[in-house]
Order: structure tokens, then C-alpha cells, then sequence
């Protein structure tokens, strides 16, 4: 009898022991798993980010001068709810700006003066991105607290815009861009203007870079084309969107051929 109470009790404590380490090691496993699946989050938001939003926001979350605001500095991450009134938190908030977009600028040195900012995103405001997608862009715009606050100081990795070289090659496939993104509807087929569409784009590398202080010509027609509304000339209407959608280095070329315009 009391053999078989030890050998039961010693079965217990074995099992409780047993069951110890397996609930350790399934914290463990959950952990990782938990931290893969956020990994593959902000992977999958750093691709959007690269199709959707380094346009406006830079490659790393720099800011692009009057295009739009930084998003990876302490700024960001310190005052910007403040500045905008904003409860809730800054998660909330991104994925909010990101569904719903912004009707007005978070500060007037960004385009369009308060009457332009950013579309929406989501599917349900007639964006193209899922909820998913959405949490996955602010998954990876918050993951930059870290280095944007100097917790953590990583080496540079060196990413640069394509250059406008003024190379004749470059020039030339800007102007086939401009013939066929749909430009000579809105600004003539050599950009002579058309009335009551758009101005003409003649002479516009010259006088460009003097329109907005501290604006380069180069970084006004990058904006002009990215959000059209960004800078509306005097006697016409706001326009609408560009006809097509173009890659970095495609927007480089076109701006280098506009530039050349005479």
C-alpha cells in the first residue's frame, strides 16, 4: 500500500514537472510565433510602402520636401498627436489617416495649403488597399520608433532617387512617358497648352524653382504630377488625377523631359 502511494505520488509530481516544461516551452513557441507573424507584417507593410507611399514620403520615411511630411523622425512619434488633436493613440491614428486620408494638411508647409493632402486608402473610401494591408503600413511605419527616437542606431544603407542626368536617352523616354501617360490631354502634345484643360509647360524648368520658396523646379513638377491638385495656376480650374501611374525612376525621366520643355 504505501509502496504504491509513493510510486503514485512520484507519477504525480513527474507529470506536474512534465507539464511545467511543456507549458514553458509552448510560452516559448507562442512567443515566436507571435513575433514571425509581426516580422511578416511589417515585411509585407515595408512592400506597400514602397508602391503606395515613398512617392510623397520618402524611401525612408524622410519626408519629401513640400510633398509630404516625415514619417520616420521624433517628431512623429512625439508631437504629432498633439499637433493634430488626436485622442487615441498613435496606431489609431495611422491606420485612420491611412483608410480615410486627409482632407487638409497636418501643417501649411505641405501641398496644396490645407486644400489638398492625401487620399484615401481603403477599399471602403474607394482606395485600393484591404484592412490587412492597412494594419501591415502601420505596423511598418511604427517599427521605425525605434531609430527614429535614437533607441537604436542602424548603418546607413545606401538608397538614392534616380538622378536627372539630362542624358538625351532620359530626356527622350520622359517625352514618350508624357505622350503616353495621357499628359497632351490636359497640356497639348508638345506642351503648348490646351485652353480651358491646362497651361502650357514651356519654359516650365525655368521658372518652376521660383513659384515656391524652397521648392526646386525638379521637386515642383514631381509634385504637380504625383497630386495635380498640389499647385493649380491662375486661371485654371483644380484639376483631377494624372491618367497613369508611374514607377520613381518613370517620374524621374519625366521630370528631366519637362524640364528641357522650351
Amino acid at each position: 500500500m504505501t509502496r504504491t502511494l509513493i510510486v503514485g505520488i512520484a507519477t504525480s509530481l513527474a507529470l506536474i514537472v512534465l507539464l511545467i516544461v511543456i507549458g514553458e516551452r509552448e510560452e516559448l513557441r507562442l512567443a515566436a510565433a507571435a513575433q514571425t507573424a509581426q516580422a511578416r507584417q511589417i515585411e509585407q507593410g515595408a512592400l506597400l510602402y514602397d508602391q503606395h507611399c515613398r512617392s510623397c514620403h520618402g524611401v525612408n520615411g524622410e519626408g519629401l520636401s513640400a510633398l509630404g511630411p516625415a514619417l520616420h523622425d521624433a517628431h512623429f512619434f512625439t508631437d504629432r498627436l498633439r499637433e493634430v488633436g488626436w485622442n487615441g493613440s498613435l496606431h489609431d491614428y495611422v491606420v485612420a489617416t491611412i483608410a480615410n486620408g486627409r482632407i487638409t494638411a497636418t501643417r501649411p508647409l505641405y501641398v496644396g495649403d490645407g486644400v489638398v493632402a492625401m487620399p484615401p486608402w481603403s477599399r471602403a473610401n474607394g482606395g485600393p488597399l484591404r484592412n490587412d494591408q492597412i494594419e501591415a503600413l502601420a505596423a511598418f511605419v511604427l517599427n521605425w520608433e525605434a531609430t527614429a527616437l535614437g533607441k537604436v542606431v542602424l548603418s546607413p544603407l545606401p538608397t538614392p532617387t534616380p538622378p536627372i542626368a539630362n542624358d538625351p536617352a532620359q530626356i527622350a523616354h520622359g517625352r514618350q512617358l508624357f505622350l503616353e501617360a495621357g499628359c497632351p490631354a490636359c497640356h497639348g502634345e508638345n506642351a503648348d497648352g490646351v485652353k480651358g484643360a491646362g497651361p502650357a509647360l514651356t519654359g516650365i524648368g525655368a521658372v518652376a524653382g521660383e513659384r515656391t520658396p524652397g521648392v526646386s523646379a525638379a521637386e515642383y513638377l514631381r509634385a504637380s504630377v504625383l497630386i495635380p491638385a498640389a499647385y493649380v495656376v491662375q486661371g485654371y480650374a483644380q484639376p483631377g488625377g494624372c491618367v497613369a501611374a508611374l514607377t520613381d525612376a518613370q517620374l524621374t525621366d519625366l521630370v528631366a523631359y519637362l524640364l528641357t520643355v522650351e
